[in-house]
């Protein structure tokens, strides 16, 4: 996918920016059928522009009131373990998830000439909210006594 990415930028003339980001749209934990999207910073001025082809759209990623946030050094295959340690970390905070989780590689380009790259540097940062409180439980008011 960031080959496709980077191929159509420099076909468009385009310079991409230094870090790369992975959007993951899916609403539960999956290995498999990622509804995933990757992107690159750009030059603001291109945040108006229209997409130049269906596949490639402009947009500023919005911010977040609150986010869970894992910093990860290691290879780039390894990677479901720290994914899961957040995933867990959030639901014993009685957090949910409020937007997709975003993986951000500050150890610049995954991938070179093809290959993945064998190390990885990388930020997983998943917007939050605080889970609704639980509705209360409906019971039954009674009194014990003893007869006379």
């Amino acid at each position: 996918m960031y080959g496709h990415l980077y191929a159509t930028l420099a076909r468009h003339g385009i310079t991409p920016g230094e870090l790369e980001l992975t959007l993951y749209h899916n609403e539960q934990y999956a290995e498999q059928n990622l509804d995933m999207e990757v992107a690159t910073a750009v030059e603001r001025d291109l945040l108006d522009e229209h997409p130049i082809v269906e596949t490639l759209r402009f947009y500023e990623l919005p911010g977040t009131e609150q986010a869970a946030t894992l910093i990860y050094a290691g290879p780039f295959h390894a990677i479901t373990a720290a994914v899961l340690t957040l995933l867990s970390w959030v639901g014993a905070q009685r957090l949910l998830p409020a937007g997709p989780l975003r993986e951000l590689h500050h150890s610049g380009r995954a991938h070179s000439g093809g290959d993945t790259k064998p190390h990885a540097f990388l930020e997983l940062q998943l917007p939050v909210r605080p889970q609704a409180p639980a509705p209360p439980t409906t019971g039954h008011a009674h009194t014990r006594e003893r007869a006379k």
